[in-house]
């Protein structure tokens, strides 16, 4: 089912285009890191564009999504299931707590169990419908 642009759900501080002028000072950002930048100074300049596209990115799926006006099930899957994953890198690289093995295991099973949630969420908030593009 194809959702309409009528029914995209407006954000707290609408009609003012934070979302879109993040989006885009963190590509300024990036973009003049790598171009114009070195060492470690280029490296904060580049993760940190990305970690604001990222974020309000991740901002903007996660209102669509909550609303029912759009599926970002796998994207919004995405973020606890890296986030698991790096604990468990970390915890396996820095202190040797646990095999190397359980980063990807633990990465997938996050993963699942956050599309089904998800999935789940989207469909009592679309009225049913589990996908919508």
């Amino acid at each position: 089912m194809k959702s309409s642009l009528d029914e995209a759900p407006p954000a707290p501080w609408a009609p003012f285009p934070l979302t879109e002028l993040v989006i885009f000072l963190g590509m300024v950002l990036a973009a003049l890191g790598w171009l114009a930048a070195s060492g470690t100074r280029q490296s904060a300049m580049v993760v940190g564009g990305m970690l604001l596209i990222s974020l309000a990115s991740a901002e903007l799926a996660l209102r669509e999504h909550l609303a029912g006006y759009r599926s970002h099930t796998f994207v919004l899957s995405a973020m606890p299931s890296v986030f698991v994953a790096g604990i468990c890198w970390l915890l396996w690289h820095e202190y040797a707590l646990i095999p190397r093995q359980i980063a990807p295991v633990a990465f997938l099973v996050t993963f699942g169990l956050a599309v089904w949630q998800l999935r789940e969420l989207f469909k009592r908030r679309s009225g049913g419908i589990s996908f919508r593009v």
